[in-house]
């Protein structure tokens, strides 16, 4: 059994987000997105109360000109039960969109792969190495379109959830194919514009290779 897609949820706030989950099977990985308007102020997250790991490549922000956001990236790859549990973000007090990704497996999971890539440019793209591993994939985004409508997935890719700030936007697509292949990650924008992107792979613990070890849950290169 893959890792494969089970849910979605999302929310926005400021100091304290809290995302409501509804899985529907039994989850073995989660992960998390929060795009923040300005520089990211998160300082914990949270799933059924237990603490996730940032990421490797996270946070990266946008800040390449007048305006500037952030996205980053939470992982917990232990098992969730199949009953709704809350993703806890605390930060500070900037504006922020968090999304939450529930994952199904066989066994418990980890962080195969992650890529942070920035800059002002027209539908960006960046590589996922997956090392010959099968694995789950998914996007993070910030970007300073003013309308959400304006960047949708790359071909291949799913939106999961997006949200529009007003005069920026942020959000999260998914890979519709679980592989071995490296994976192009990116958006596609009406314009060139300032952005911010993350990209993560999940593989199954037993899966994993190339010194990937499972501590407390989450995924590590040893």
């Amino acid at each position: 059994m893959a890792v494969a897609l089970d849910s979605v949820a999302e929310n926005t706030g400021t100091t304290s987000v809290t995302v409501s989950t509804s899985p529907v099977g039994t989850i073995r990985g989660c992960l998390v997105f929060v795009s923040t308007l300005e520089d990211d102020d998160v300082t914990g997250v949270t799933a059924d109360g237990n603490a996730m790991t940032e990421v490797a490549s996270s946070p990266v922000e946008s800040a390449t000109g007048g305006e500037d956001g952030a996205v980053g990236a939470w992982f917990y790859g232990g098992n969730l039960g199949g009953s709704a549990f809350n993703v806890v973000v605390t930060a500070g007090s900037n504006s922020k969109w968090v999304g939450v990704i529930c994952l199904t497996a066989a066994s418990d999971t980890q962080v195969q792969a992650d890529d942070a890539n920035f800059g002002s440019a027209d539908d960006p793209t960046a590589t996922l190495a997956l090392s010959g591993v099968e694995s789950f994939a998914a996007v993070g985004w910030y970007s300073v379109i003013n309308a959400d409508t304006n960047i949708t997935p790359n071909t291949g890719w799913s939106e999961a959830h997006k949200h529009d700030f007003g005069d920026e936007c942020g959000g999260m697509f998914t890979y519709d194919t679980v592989g071995t292949s490296d994976v192009t990650y990116g958006i596609t924008t009406s314009v060139s514009n300032e952005y911010a992107m993350l990209g993560v792979a999940i593989s199954e613990a037993a899966a994993a290779s190339g010194g990937m070890q499972l501590v407390g849950g989450v995924g590590l290169v040893g």
